[in-house]
């Protein structure tokens, strides 16, 4: 941790002269790295090889047009113990993981004071089938870009950790989405001394043609018998 020394000296006449040292100190660093973690896992199987180009089937509200994804829904109930690239970022009061290989969700923000999570953290990696192409797990926040569920929430995205020059760090997560041919960017910073996260996303048509999208931060949390929701909210 650094500190920075502020000499000062007062001048008392007749007892000679005492110095005194006032230590101001810095905010705490942000951490950022990359790790691994291992998580209970139920095993997706293969997709069909063969290309969907079709499929006549409605997803919330509009039609379900997966290629050039390939449809992961070949679900399983066979558990074990996978590996997973998790990508840190932690200060004084909050430290958060996310997993770039499930669609860079957010999976955990924890209140280093007292050991609370911001938001539902799942323990466990089991895929329903709720996504535009089949797996979507719930938990932290999936960030849903272009139409409803990503359809690349449960499959790798592109990520860079980034110095921001303040002190603050980011994870930046993104892609290039090639159903709409248009690219997408969120970043998660925390700043030195601060108890919040900030989000910030950068949506981009690439293309020369005028495409609608929708943008949602999917949130869970804790809920028991308690729990209420109210809408609408003001």
């Amino acid at each position: 941790m650094r500190r920075t020394g502020i000499l000062l000296t007062c001048v008392l006449f007749g007892l000679g002269s005492i110095t005194h040292v006032i230590i101001a100190q810095n905010p705490p660093d942000v951490m950022i790295w990359e790790d691994t973690i291992t998580i209970p896992t139920y095993r997706i199987n293969p997709p069909d090889p063969s290309p969907m180009f079709f499929r006549n089937q409605s997803y919330q509200g509009a039609s379900r047009v997966i290629y050039p994804y390939p449809a992961i829904d070949n679900l399983s109930l066979e558990k074990g113990m996978q590996d997973y690239k998790a990508l840190f970022i932690e200060n004084d009061y909050i430290k958060l993981c996310v997993l770039p290989e499930i669609g860079g969700r957010l999976f955990y923000a924890t209140d280093k004071t007292n050991g609370y999570e911001m938001f539902y953290r799942q323990h466990v990696i089991k895929p329903a089938l709720i996504g535009m192409t089949g797996a979507w797990i719930s938990g932290g926040i999936e960030f849903c870009v272009f139409h409803h569920h990503r359809a690349s929430t449960h499959i790798p995205v592109d990520y860079r950790l980034t110095d921001n020059g303040d002190g603050s760090k980011t994870i930046w997560i993104g892609e290039f989405e090639p159903r709409h041919r248009m690219r997408w960017t969120i970043g998660i910073t925390l700043h030195p001394g601060k108890s919040y996260l900030e989000v910030s996303g950068t949506l981009m048509n690439t293309t020369e043609n005028i495409n609608s999208f929708l943008y949602w931060a999917n949130v869970a949390t804790h809920a028991n018998e308690q729990y209420q929701i109210i809408f609408p909210p003001s």
